[in-house]
């Protein structure tokens, strides 16, 4: 669908599940991507970047990942995220392989650790204050098959999940519009409702984050027109959901968002949620000199999972994780301090971490 993004679908933000893109024969994200925080890898499977070329492409049947299909037969026009996720997978069952006493937590920690850059002309990719990469495109990046079997083989599992909770408001099951219109704060065209949360050693035992989950229930005039950051103490953003210029519901919504963006990040500092109403509906915009409401949140809430630090991925597995780290990364690490990554610095770690890959091999 056009103009959609994953921020809005329930499978990709269930905390079960491994969310996986799909790249295109040049490394970047194909016309028939979408881009959200709940994004955890990328696996190349073609199609072009624009929809023109893409349709081209189906029609020639071409540039596509090659596969077995039903009836012993084989074909080579494999392609989409419905390519991208069993592929995710056989390299999945390659590392159970490997290691047949992987948990689901442990998959998807050697997942956020096994991703690359794919391409120099990369953009929106970022290290987190965990010191891992981090993309709404691309997740982690391109996955790492030989990386993924070698972190694998000697991985020392996460020690056991905590979580803290946080939220403001009453989260409720009932279509009564009075209730609804109870809410924390207005929403206004071109304008942004803040909400801050504190975790502490005090408050929080999650030392070292896994996932988020942020949870909200409100009503707008124009849902499609919403968009939602959260923000950890590092400074690094995830974009829990985009405007989305196809949905034009009005009414009363509540979601789920997952995100990965602060996988191995210190829990400890202020979260801000912010909920911003564009002012876009469809292809016109609200004025912005409106005084008239067009929406209000009545619950949000935070959910913080994770480890102790001396039980997550990071320290448990710390010389096989470091030997592949660009100092910048520890850098990030040490200071827990997200960094955008420039032009520049997108071709600097994308060449190292090629050469990196192309000398890796499975150890014995």
């Amino acid at each position: 669908l056009e103009g959609d993004n994953c921020g809005a679908d329930g499978i990709v933000n269930h905390p079960s599940v491994i969310g996986v893109s799909a790249l295109s024969e040049n490394g970047l994200s194909p016309s028939y991507g979408e881009a959200c925080a709940a994004v955890a890898v990328a696996v190349p499977v073609g199609g072009a970047e624009d929809e023109f070329t893409f349709r081209a492409q189906l029609n020639g049947r071409r540039l596509f990942a090659p596969t077995t299909k039903i009836n012993n037969m084989c074909t080579t026009s494999f392609v989409g995220t419905s390519a991208s996720n069993p592929m995710a997978a056989g390299i999945v069952a390659l590392a159970m392989e490997a290691n047949p006493n992987l948990q689901p937590r442990d998959v998807s920690a050697i997942i956020a650790l096994s991703g690359r850059i794919p391409t120099a002309s990369a953009t929106g990719i970022y290290i987190n204050g965990g010191g891992y990469l981090v993309s709404h495109i691309y997740g982690s990046g391109l996955l790492n098959t030989v990386r993924v079997i070698n972190l694998a083989k000697t991985w020392i599992p996460l020690g056991p999940r905590r979580m803290c909770i946080k939220y403001k408001g009453g989260w409720t099951g009932s279509r009564n519009s009075l209730l609804w219109r109870r809410s924390l704060l207005k929403l206004y065209p071109h304008k942004t409702a803040r909400f801050t949360f504190s975790f502490t050693p005090d408050n929080c035992d999650v030392e070292v984050i896994e996932v988020v989950r942020v949870g909200m229930q409100w009503l707008s005039e124009h849902r499609g027109s919403l968009e939602v950051k959260l923000t950890s103490p590092s400074g690094q953003k995830a974009y829990l959901l985009y405007p989305r210029i196809k949905d034009h519901f009005k009414g009363k919504s509540e979601m789920i968002w997952k995100s990965v963006m602060h996988t191995g990040e210190s829990s400890y500092g202020s979260w801000t949620i912010s909920v911003r109403d564009t002012g876009r509906r469809g292809n016109r915009t609200r004025r912005s000199s409106s005084l008239r409401a067009s929406g209000g949140i009545f619950f949000i809430g935070i959910e913080l999972h994770g480890t102790l630090r001396n039980e997550s991925a990071f320290q448990q597995n710390n010389a096989n994780i470091i030997k592949h780290w660009h100092p910048d990364r520890l850098a990030a690490y040490k200071a827990n301090v997200a960094v955008t990554l420039n032009t520049a610095m997108i071709a600097e770690l994308y060449d190292r971490d090629r050469w990196d890959a192309l000398f890796e091999k499975v150890e014995q």
